[in-house]
């Protein structure tokens, strides 16, 4: 049975349907998604004795934005030569517009899910094997 939705990088995908499909025939299918501008995934289901299976799962596509903040030269020294006064204004409209990128960089669009902050199952059990237990050691006052 597979699971209904996977949690992958931060995005959540969703199971499309639960129709068994070879590795040929999901690939045709998770093409067809991607026509329709979201992106697919192939899940395989691996059994003993019995061919793989493949599930194909999908999610909106998501933009990326590009938190870079840099100005051309040319655009500095052509505001710069304007003034000093106008060239405060224009730096401080650029500010401006910096920080409302930033502020829509940082929304969190529907169906995305931030890192896991938590640790792992393995993380946790190397975490405890890794700290020694140290026993009490007991005296052994041996009567002679």
């Amino acid at each position: 049975m597979p699971a209904k939705t996977i949690n992958m990088h931060g995005k959540i995908y969703d199971l499309v349907d639960e129709k068994i499909r070879t590795k040929e025939q999901a690939l045709k299918f998770a093409d067809e998604i991607r026509t329709q501008g979201k992106v697919a995934f192939l899940n395989p289901q691996k059994k003993k004795g019995i061919a793989i299976n493949y599930f194909i799962y999908q999610a909106e596509k998501s933009v990326r934005v590009s938190r870079k903040k840099s100005v051309a030269i040319e655009t500095i020294v052509s505001e710069l030569s304007k003034g000093k006064e106008s060239y405060l204004k224009w730096s401080h409209e650029l500010s401006k517009s910096f920080l409302e990128a930033k502020k829509e960089a940082n929304k969190i669009p529907e169906k995305e899910v931030p890192k896991k902050t938590t640790t792992t199952k393995a993380k946790r059990l190397n975490l405890q094997n890794s700290k020694k237990t140290v026993s009490k050691k007991t005296k052994n006052n041996k009567k002679k």
